[in-house]
């Protein structure tokens, strides 16, 4: 299995190939989650190919590491550094469209960051990898930092090693924190932060809690927002690594502060897809697939209602736009980003009923406007009129079949 990070495979719709050595090696997703894992035949692997080690220390502040990783030109990059920040990967600025974004998770940030496009973390002393150094793209950007191995990646890695589940769980809720002396002036027991701030002198950073910021619609754990983390199975919470079971188990019990009072709740996690729609289609130059859970997390109320309005019955089944191509039909018209709510009046509420309306618009004369409904993510809706064109932008299927993308053209 090959690890890397998910801003280098944007997509798991798509032929990827691995080079190893000097040979281009066809490869295989298996995990396109908050990273990216891969495939690769075994039979091309060198006879000699090493296996690094994993790091059990907790690294803190100050701690030496070395970054090994490759630079725009391929080459190998080394340089010893040290950790410099360890914090929670904060929920950027929102895009005009939605865009994926790594929320809940921990990081770390080393100084004298070398030029590289990815790698890893070493533990200089025994060269036991510490964290995957991966990219992490925004919309103002991107940025570099650690993400720890034995936190977020072995438990994935060893349950494809082991043929058991993947843990791959949703609360439903974005976490993120403050310093401890807000909290304190908010009602947080003296004993609790007396422990998160030991806790906190161990790794060399500020004494931070950890609260529920924002609860999605399809929630369904006990938390509520503004809740103060205090445990997670009977273990302290002092930083954002100590909720990853949220992320990686069914049901997790905790403790929380609400209102001044400490209850136990137990956290429901929902099973989340973890490797992409299987199909989508391409019509009018757009491409639509089924709604992706991260476009849903970043909609306004606004949106719900108005598609309560319009007699969607599943947001989670709506047909997404989620990409267009230059100068096709839909672009010349509008760039927007959105949702398929009707075409030509007739209401398209899965991806199957478009593919149905799409058919039946067959011999239609390219003169002819077909008339479209969507929705932006704030819930505002447009009608545009466009002129088919399948001649050069026909209609086409691309579907994950027999272990292959398979694609159909429909015109």
């Amino acid at each position: 299995m090959i690890v890397t990070s998910r801003a280098v495979v944007l997509t798991p719709i798509c032929d990827i190939y691995v080079i190893i050595g000097k040979r281009n090696v066809a490869a295989h997703i298996l995990y396109h989650g908050h990273l990216v894992i891969l495939t690769v035949d075994p039979h091309m692997l060198p006879p000699t190919f090493p296996v690094p080690n994993i790091s059990s220390k907790n690294p803190k502040i100050g701690d030496a590491v070395e970054i090994y990783g490759l630079n725009v030109e391929q080459q190998p990059v080394q340089r010893r550094t040290e950790i410099s920040m360890i914090s929670p990967l904060v929920s950027v600025p929102e895009s005009t469209a939605p865009l994926w974004r790594i929320r809940n998770t921990e990081a770390y940030n080393v100084a004298d960051t070398p030029d590289t496009v990815g790698g890893v973390l070493v533990d200089p002393a025994d060269a036991s990898i510490i964290a995957l150094w991966i990219e992490i793209k925004h919309a103002k950007g991107a940025y570099y930092a650690g993400l720890d191995y034995k936190f977020y990646v072995a438990p994935i890695v060893e349950a494809f090693r082991e043929q058991t589940d993947v843990p791959s769980f949703s609360p439903g809720c974005a976490f993120s924190h403050f310093h401890l002396a807000k909290a304190l002036d908010l009602g947080m027991p003296e004993h609790y932060a007396t422990r998160i701030n030991a806790i906190a002198k161990t790794l060399g950073t500020a004494p931070q809690a950890v609260y529920v910021e924002e609860k999605t619609r399809e929630s369904a754990s006990d938390l509520e927002v503004g809740d103060f983390m205090l445990e997670s199975d009977g273990e302290p919470v002092a930083r954002m690594a100590d909720i990853r079971e949220f992320f990686q188990a069914a049901a997790t019990p905790a403790l929380v502060l609400r209102g001044g009072e400490e209850k136990q709740v137990i956290v429901h996690s929902e099973r989340t897809p973890y490797t992409g729609f299987q199909k989508i289609v391409c019509w009018a130059g757009r491409i639509l697939q089924q709604t992706p859970p991260f476009a849903l997390e970043q909609t306004t109320p606004e949106f719900a209602a108005s598609a309560t309005k319009e007699g969607v019955k599943s947001l989670e089944e709506m047909v997404y736009i989620s990409s267009r191509f230059d100068g096709s039909p839909w672009d010349r018209v509008s760039t927007a980003i959105g949702w398929i709510l009707e075409i030509d009046g007739k209401k398209v509420p899965s991806l199957d009923a478009l593919l149905e309306i799409v058919q039946s618009l067959k011999g239609r004369d390219e003169k002819d406007y077909t008339r479209v409904k969507f929705m932006g993510k704030s819930g505002a809706l447009s009608i545009v009129g466009i002129r088919l064109n399948p001649t050069f932008w026909p209609t086409w299927v691309l579907e994950w079949e027999g272990g292959e993308w398979v694609r159909t053209e429909l015109d």
